[in-house]
């Protein structure tokens, strides 16, 4: 998401809940209120570049680390199946399994990263019991 608290430079924040009637105005604009999970600091960030528009991002904690769904696993309500017959793809945030449909490409693949083996513990044999 790349917002960091303006206090204490840190990158754990969450959205935190509108306090008044701007607050809502603000946040359909998309500048949200977010609150910092290390200093509890309170403040108002832009989550919407202009570089980063095209992308689709999770409704629920806006990162753009996505991967997809498959419809046999999931029953998703009417309106998200309409949406896939529109050409929507299936998309699912893998840090908070939010699995949503958008019309926006994604920005860069989730991927799991296997344990790396190194080469050479392969090519050696281990002692031999007799």
């Amino acid at each position: 998401m790349n917002i960091r608290c303006p206090t204490c430079d840190s990158e754990e924040i969450r959205l935190s809940q509108a306090q008044s009637t701007s607050e809502n105005i603000l946040n359909v604009f998309g500048y949200c209120p977010m609150r910092c999970r290390v200093c509890d600091t309170r403040f108002r960030a832009s989550l919407w570049k202009i570089t980063s528009f095209r992308y689709a991002r999770c409704p629920k904690c806006y990162k753009t680390d996505l991967s997809t769904w498959e419809l046999e696993y999931y029953n998703p309500p009417t309106t998200t199946l309409v949406l896939l017959q529109l050409g929507a793809k299936p998309m699912r945030c893998e840090y908070c399994r939010c699995n949503f449909v958008s019309f926006r490409q994604r920005r860069s693949k989730f991927e799991r990263r296997a344990r790396e083996i190194p080469p050479k513990a392969l090519a050696e044999p281990g002692p031999e019991r007799r």
